[in-house]
């Protein structure tokens, strides 16, 4: 006589288990992007990247709002960076940059869109002749870039492979002040549209299908400063006998 099992056949239990990991895996992700994407949230992540940069760069920093929806897409609203005179070193109303995640994970960088509105970056010397944004970069620089610069062997890594999609710039302003050289400089941008087909960072190669620009103004000032080395090297003329 024929036994007919009427019960479904279970999975083996190793199946079992894998399945139980990845749906926890798959929850803690969903709850996460709620999390983040909550009002309180990106208050929380507004507050964290704020007190973090102000700890590494030394200096005051306001920030309005960081969005952060789904996994691809960011928002930084109302940055503020003051430099160590306490004057606005840059500011930006708003950024959004739209990316893909996974290859973040191989090194590469994809970018969809970028669109940045009204960046004013100020520049100039400080009363001991270094430029006001110095700072960022000895707050950036690594404690082992002395080693790495002096490490020849060859990489296989490669770097990081950058792909740019659109880029959009509106209400851009750029001051440049050096005293010291004498130079006085300003670039007004009132908007530039851009769309890359290919970018190569290390060979300096990018390729455009598309790109327009409006209201591009600016001036370049250069005064004459005479070399106080030289004049102190200058012995006056006198008589001899």
């Amino acid at each position: 006589m024929k036994v007919i099992n009427l019960h479904p056949r279970r999975w083996p239990r190793w199946v079992r288990i894998s399945l139980r990991v990845l749906a926890g895996i798959l929850l803690f992700l969903l709850l996460v992007l709620a999390l983040i994407q909550s009002n309180w949230g990106q208050r929380f992540l507004t507050r964290q990247v704020q007190s973090t940069l102000e700890k590494k760069l030394n200096t005051r920093v306001s920030l309005s709002r960081i969005s952060l929806k789904g996994f691809n897409r960011l928002g930084i609203y109302k940055l503020t960076v003051f430099d160590q005179e306490n004057q606005v070193l840059l500011h930006s109303d708003s950024l959004t940059v739209r990316f893909a995640l996974m290859p973040l994970f191989s090194s590469e960088l994809h970018i969809y869109s970028l669109e940045w509105k009204k960046l004013i970056a100020q520049v100039y010397t400080r009363p001991d002749n270094r430029l006001n944004y110095q700072f960022i970069l000895d707050a950036l620089a690594s404690p082992d870039s002395a080693s790495a610069a002096d490490d020849t062997r060859p990489s296989d890594s490669g770097g990081w492979q950058v792909h740019l999609g659109r880029i959009r710039l509106e209400n851009i302003y750029l001051l440049y002040n050096d005293v010291p050289a004498g130079i006085n400089a300003a670039l007004q941008l009132k908007s530039l549209n851009a769309r890359f087909r290919e970018t190569d960072l290390a060979t300096g190669n990018y390729q455009l299908n598309e790109l327009l620009v409006k209201g591009l103004t600016g001036f370049y000032d250069q005064a004459y400063r005479p070399d106080s080395n030289a004049l102190a090297g200058t012995a006056p003329a006198g008589n001899t006998t």
